[in-house]
């Protein structure tokens, strides 16, 4: 992955808390800022295929409702 340069302003305590992450993490401050970067990217994927599968279930529940009706609407009163 190519790298690029950027300037980036904060307040002290972010700088300070950035500094103590990134010592934590044994990293830079830019490689701690890579690592909470990619964290955050992976949540929001984790995030956006949670909804997606709970979306996915609720269609399999309503396709799965309409498939027992119609085999009870069958059994009741045969074909």
């Amino acid at each position: 992955m190519s790298t690029e340069r950027i300037s980036i302003s904060l307040p002290r305590e972010m700088v300070q808390l950035l500094d103590a992450l990134a010592k934590r993490m044994a990293l830079t401050r830019s490689g701690a800022v890579q690592k909470l970067l990619e964290k955050k990217r992976q949540e929001d994927l984790e995030a956006l295929m949670a909804a997606g599968y709970q979306e996915m279930a609720a269609e399999n529940r309503h396709e799965a409702e309409k498939a027992v009706a119609a085999q009870a609407e069958v059994a009741l009163h045969g074909m």
